[in-house]
């Protein structure tokens, strides 16, 4: 279970699922939230749930400690599409951080693959040559998978840049 920290207090978290998964109220649950340099640990059980939507209660205090994670911004509205030689992929982005992004793809494509990317946001294009970082199916059948930015030209690094920025203020 994947999802995105949408409230963080002292006594709760408020996590979005990336899919839907039914939890009970009082149901233990144990996750980790990563940010920009820091990991926090916690455990808690579930107070609610409104769709995709969970509330969790601490029943300890939250653990940090130093992580090599990058800050992974939730991006909406981006779309895309992967080629690598004569095929092609569509993707469905729903990260993306300084250095790659994350997204979904309705096929599996292989660790290592060097790939290259055109996404679209606000009729903004931009273009990169991505490496496949990993990929693994989804409860809905769809893969999910993380590219890294291998090459970028001066002008789309500026508009990747912007994009960052546009998404981080949202």
């Amino acid at each position: 279970m994947a999802g995105w920290v949408k409230k963080l207090e002292q006594h709760l978290v408020v996590i979005r699922l990336n899919a839907y998964t039914s939890l009970q109220v009082g149901e233990r649950l144990n996750g980790e939230c990563s940010g920009d340099g820091v990991s926090a640990r916690f455990e808690g059980v579930v107070a609610s749930q409104a769709g995709q939507d969970v509330t969790v209660y601490f029943t300890n205090a939250l653990t940090y400690e130093p992580s090599d994670t990058t800050i992974r911004i939730k991006a909406e509205g981006v779309d895309g599409k992967l080629t690598e030689g004569v095929n092609t992929v569509d993707l469905l982005v729903m990260d993306i951080s300084p250095g790659g992004l994350g997204g979904i793809v309705e096929r599996p494509i292989g660790m290592g693959v060097l790939m290259d990317m055109c996404i679209l946001k606000d009729a903004e294009q931009i273009r990169a040559k991505v490496k496949v970082m990993n990929c693994r199916i989804n409860q809905d059948g769809c893969y999910r998978a993380g590219f890294t930015i291998v090459q970028i030209g001066r002008l789309d690094e500026a508009r990747w840049t912007r994009l960052i920025d546009r998404m981080m203020a949202a």
